[in-house]
């Protein structure tokens, strides 16, 4: 028995080794490509992040980089009506090179380039 539960726990490590080693190269791939594009336009973009749950709420953050550097912030919350596409927007708001991180208690996703959000997630 004793050696039955060993061998259950080591198939189990092995399972989530190859987990973890699939997601891996899949990040590793993703950072690859990214890099690519970095170079492609000149490390200035936007990426748009999305957080919602069934009950209908919704935050939107678009990051806008320029040349490697954070450069703007777009906020939008809401909560879609039941069963309809429509968003009631409660908050909104811009913020410029010159008024980065005002709004600090907003629910807005934290300001990162892309490479510092590669980064974290190589690291968790």
């Amino acid at each position: 028995m004793k050696k039955a539960f060993m061998l259950i726990i080591a198939a189990l490590i092995c399972l989530s080794a190859c987990k973890k080693v699939e997601f891996s190269d899949k990040l590793n791939d993703s950072h690859n490509k990214w890099l690519t594009f970095r170079n492609q336009s000149n490390n200035s973009y936007s990426y748009t992040a999305y957080t919602g749950s069934v009950l209908g709420n919704h935050i939107e953050t678009k990051i806008t980089v320029t040349n490697g550097k954070v450069t703007a912030r777009e906020y939008i919350a809401g909560t879609y009506k039941p069963n309809t596409a429509d968003l009631v927007i409660s908050e909104t708001w811009i913020e410029n090179e010159s008024s980065l991180n005002t709004h600090t208690n907003s629910g807005a996703f934290k300001m990162r380039t892309l490479d510092q959000v590669y980064t974290k997630a190589k690291s968790i």
